[in-house]
């Protein structure tokens, strides 16, 4: 029913240039079983929409990937289904990275953050990086030396002073 009660979650893939596809996915069927009204929004940066549009997060991971997170809560919420104050967002890997910076850096009234796996510190990644991943991170970001200000501006940890919606983290 459209009155506005149902607990939303705004889930985000794992990537960057992952793709949520339609598939079975256990720990969302559970939430939609529960009562859970799940968006899971292929940002810009996902794969499956031609190279041009996996490409558009490269040295801007944080920026428009995150404004189109943000379109997405609000398309959720516009549905009238979801009562916006019961949203959380959530993801594995890099959709836990976008997770953290969407509850810092958008105007949104999240219930509750997942991050299972996401980098908070992009500088510190960079630098301790294995050594095979060195040029798929550079393709990505860049070289934290090159734009020091870009890698400290999308690090998560920046932020945490604006992070005032319970959350969870998982490493390890």
């Amino acid at each position: 029913k459209r009155e506005g009660k149902s607990p939303g979650l705004l889930w985000l893939h794992p990537g960057p240039s992952g793709q949520h596809r339609p598939r079975f996915d256990m720990l969302l069927s559970h939430l939609v079983n529960q009562g859970f009204v799940v968006i899971a929004p292929n940002v810009r940066g996902s794969k499956g929409y031609g190279r041009d549009y996996e490409d558009l997060n490269n040295h801007d991971w944080g920026g428009g990937d995150l404004r189109d997170a943000g379109a997405a809560y609000q398309f959720l919420v516009q549905g009238r289904y979801v009562n916006p104050k019961r949203v959380g967002v959530g993801g594995f890997g890099y959709g836990g990275y976008l997770a953290l910076l969407a509850a810092q850096k958008l105007a949104v009234p999240f219930g509750a953050v997942v991050s299972i796996g996401g980098p908070t510190n992009l500088v510190t990644l960079a630098k301790t990086t294995r050594k095979d991943l060195d040029r798929y991170l550079e393709r990505e970001m860049g070289k934290p030396d090159a734009d020091p200000a870009l890698f400290k501006d999308r690090s998560p940890i920046t932020w945490v002073d604006r992070l005032k919606t319970p959350t969870l983290v998982l490493q390890g």
